[in-house]
Parts: C-alpha cells; sequence; structure tokens
C-alpha cells in the first residue's frame, strides 16, 4: 500500500495553524509576524511527521529554482590549478546548506551564451570561475 505523502495541510493540522502560516514558515518568508512559538511548532509538527517541502512546486510558485550554475572559463587549468576544484567544493558545500543544487558548466563561448546556458538551465545566479583581466566579456 502507498503512504500518503506528507502535505502543508498535514502539518497545519497538527500543528494547529493555517496552511498559509506553515508556508509563511518552511519558506522563511521576510516580514511575515509569526511569533516564535508557533514558528518553533510548526517546524515540530514538520519534523514529527516527516514533511519535506516540494521543490518543484516551491520554485513554481515562487519563481526559484534553487539552482546555482558555476562557469568555469579556460577550463584546461581546472586540473592544473589547485584552487578551482577547492572554490568549487566549498561552493558546493553552501550551497547544500541551502538546498540549492551546483550545475557546473565549462566555458568556451561568447558572452551571450551565458545568459542563454542560464536562462535555459532557470539559474537563479551564477558564479564566474578562472575569468582572466584580459577577457573583455565581462566588463
Amino acid at each position: 500500500m502507498k503512504q500518503k505523502k506528507i502535505s502543508a495541510v498535514d502539518v497545519a493540522a497538527r500543528a494547529g495553524v493555517s496552511r498559509t502560516t506553515v508556508s509563511f514558515v518552511i519558506n522563511n518568508s521576510p516580514g511575515k509576524m509569526i511569533s516564535e512559538e508557533t514558528r518553533q511548532r510548526v517546524l515540530k509538527a514538520a519534523k514529527e511527521l516527516g514533511y519535506e517541502p516540494n521543490e518543484y512546486a516551491r520554485g513554481l510558485v515562487q519563481i526559484r529554482h534553487n539552482s546555482i550554475g558555476v562557469f568555469i572559463c579556460h577550463t584546461q587549468s581546472i586540473f592544473s590549478d589547485a584552487y578551482i576544484p577547492k572554490v568549487i567544493e566549498g561552493v558546493a558545500q553552501t550551497l547544500n546548506k541551502f538546498r540549492f543544487q551546483l550545475i557546473l558548466q565549462p566555458l568556451r563561448l561568447e558572452q551571450s551564451d551565458y545568459l542563454k546556458i542560464a536562462k535555459k538551465d532557470n539559474l537563479d545566479g551564477v558564479i564566474f570561475i578562472n575569468v582572466h583581466d584580459e577577457s573583455t566579456d565581462f566588463k
């Protein structure tokens, strides 16, 4: 028998609040006047029920996709420069804490293509690594 997926409505019922309040707490919505006691009650109910927000649905509503692109310029230096893998690892660890995914993209493209890739992959932001001073694409 298939187990029912826990929803924000279930969390709201357990915490004794509205579904909207659950949404504000789970999404950490700024400017919403929710008491710390209510916030903790919602988080406790979510944890007890094993609630996991649907990231795809959240992205549609918030127009966020929780994806950051790391564009690596001059890709030949990835293997010769020990600094680059360390930067990528640090970025990946930080993004993971905030439940963002990392999209690695080696580049040898014209400037206009960077924006096309970011839009096509629904990236919320881009980090460029190994951009050389002589590169005029980023000025």
